[in-house]
């Protein structure tokens, strides 16, 4: 997933302004999906959208990516979502009313076997 406020940051042609302030992969790490969304919640002033496309890759090492519209349409076609006029950095600290950190991923393995058999 690549996250940014400026959509034109898609163009491959502009590939050199893009940097960790402005234009965030997320890949499939969703450690990094967090700090993202944090850093468009602290903004100022805040982005009135966020554009977002998803890329699927080949291989685990990034090889021949995919994405979901061609990068230079991109740039002018992305989807985007515009984050609620009361969406902090602190609106990430809970869901549910539940604290954040009191949270924890439950994996039943013979689930997972189950589904992938």
């Amino acid at each position: 997933m690549l996250l940014t406020a400026n959509a034109a940051l898609f163009d491959p042609a502009r590939a050199a302004e893009r940097n960790a302030g402005n234009f965030y992969p997320v890949r499939s790490d969703q450690r990094r999906l967090q700090p993202a969304l944090y850093a468009f919640a602290a903004a100022t002033p805040r982005p009135p959208a966020i554009f977002f496309t998803l890329v699927a890759y080949a291989d685990a090492t990034g090889s021949r990516p995919t994405f979901a519209l061609p990068p230079d349409e991109l740039a002018r076609h992305a989807p985007s979502v515009q984050p609620a006029a009361d969406f902090r950095a602190e609106t990430l600290a809970a869901i549910l009313g539940t604290p954040i950190a009191r949270l924890h991923q439950v994996l039943h393995r013979h689930l997972l076997e189950d589904d992938l058999s």
